[in-house]
């Protein structure tokens, strides 16, 4: 028994060290992107601004359908670098251009369509159209440099992606350039980031193209995505269709202000993919015990952190967006607040979900999260001409606690796992605690 907890520990100090190192790179991205972001707001106003939201939002949705799941899928079904077959990676990683060229295919028609009385996100949409397959391959990159415990070096992706970002802003800027240069430079940052991201997996694994044996790996890695695509791209879809859902229900400023939350927002809520790749290895290759030791200390780390950084978060929210964006930018802060929220059955669903995946349940996952893109359409739709970025927000909120409780239901009845609530309670007492404060300082 004390072998096995030792073991449990090392491998907990193992997902510990490799999301910290994620979390460095993140944070150090994180900040160069927020001075990106004040840079482009205060150059192109909240309007313009929630243009390039859009046809971003837009072209990520078909970033995400053409990669297929096929980063997630490789890292499950090779989760040693040592013993993965070559051939099998870059299949990989062929399986995802495919899917990318596909997308492209849809994307464009259909963005001309859909965005047919808004022509300036129109002529966006056309320019980021390269976006797509470099999206894929760092992507599928950056997801098995996670699984193969290189998070540093995933860490430096971050870094790299975030310093040309701040470079095309700071560059518009100094120019006086519009926003078709501002696209440009984020389709530069993937190109740039996607190689550089290729070089760095190729150095931790072999990557070899299937030649002689190219439709047999790759027709071998479509049906090993094909459930988990479903997974990977409904559980990213509805944080980008919200967003496209209130550019078409609502304005370019609404727009730009669940942009500039949804950024964010976003740094908290990429967290949990820091602790979870590292521990796709170890929950497949340990015992129900271990398991469950594993299934717990996630919860654990996941909850206990969220739940207090939530709150303090919420309650600088409008100064932050202030600094961002300045006074034209003060509508995204209830976005922001309403967002910080959504992260809490977020960070609780995360490992359920996940570890849905890990055990070969993916259809189940997949239903889940195609109920919770329903949910998340629907009240978008109802709710978004009125309450605008807002509107979204709550979207957000009730998709996530949807998957929360489908898959926390769904895993627990099919591994008997109970979690101890002890962590999470202490954690939830912290955050209470937090915003009793700031009603009191409000008040007072």
């Amino acid at each position: 028994m004390s072998s096995h907890r030792a073991e449990g520990s090392v491998a907990t100090r193992h997902i510990t060290r490799e999301a910290i190192q994620r979390l460095l790179g993140r944070a150090i991205g994180g900040v160069l992107s927020l001075v990106a972001l004040h840079l482009a707001v205060r150059h192109f106003g909240i309007g313009r601004w929630g243009e390039i939201v859009a046809a971003t939002a837009w072209v990520g949705i078909f970033a995400v359908l053409g990669e297929l799941g096929a980063g997630t899928a490789g890292a499950r079904d090779f989760p040693d670098p040592n013993s993965s077959p070559s051939s099998a990676i870059g299949a990989t990683f062929i399986v995802g251009l495919l899917g990318s060229v596909v997308a492209l295919v849809i994307m464009v028609p259909a963005g001309l369509v859909v965005y047919l009385h808004h022509p300036a996100v129109r002529s966006l949409v056309l320019l980021l159209a390269p976006f797509v397959p470099f999206s894929v391959i760092w992507t599928v990159s950056g997801v098995l440099l996670a699984a193969y415990k290189r998070s540093d070096l995933r860490g430096v992706l971050d870094v790299l992606s975030s310093i040309v970002v701040l470079v095309t802003a700071a560059l518009v800027l100094t120019d006086d350039l519009g926003t078709s240069w501002y696209v440009l430079g984020l389709v530069a940052e993937a190109g740039i980031t996607a190689v550089v991201a290729v070089v760095l997996l190729s150095r931790v694994v072999a990557v070899r193209w299937p030649r002689g044996e190219l439709r047999r790996r790759v027709h071998e890695r479509l049906v090993a995505t094909r459930v988990v695509a479903i997974v990977v791209v409904v559980s990213l879809l509805y944080a980008y269709v919200d967003v496209v859902l209130l550019s078409v229900l609502s304005t370019s400023a609404q727009v730009g202000y669940y942009g500039i939350a949804s950024q964010i927002a976003g740094f908290a809520m990429t967290v949990p993919g820091f602790v979870l790749s590292p521990a796709v290895a170890r929950f497949t290759g340990g015992d129900d015990a271990a398991r469950s030791r594993l299934m717990q200390y996630l919860i654990d780390l996941l909850l206990g952190t969220v739940l207090p950084a939530a709150a303090l978060l919420a309650v600088f929210a409008r100064p932050i967006v202030l600094v961002i964006g300045g006074s034209s930018a003060a509508g995204s802060a209830s976005s922001l607040q309403l967002l910080l929220v959504s992260t809490v059955p977020l960070f609780a669903a995360s490992p359920f979900a996940s570890a849905l995946v890990w055990i070969k349940c993916e259809g189940v996952a997949a239903r889940i999260y195609l109920v919770a893109l329903i949910v998340n359409g629907a009240l978008n739709v109802a709710v978004d001409p009125h309450l605008g970025a807002r509107g979204a927000s709550l979207a957000m909120i009730a998709s996530e606690a949807t998957v929360f409780v489908l898959s926390a239901k769904s895993f627990c009845s099919r591994t008997g796992f109970r979690p101890r609530p002890r962590i999470p309670m202490i954690s939830a007492g912290a955050a209470m605690v937090i915003i009793a404060c700031w009603q009191l300082v409000l008040h007072t």
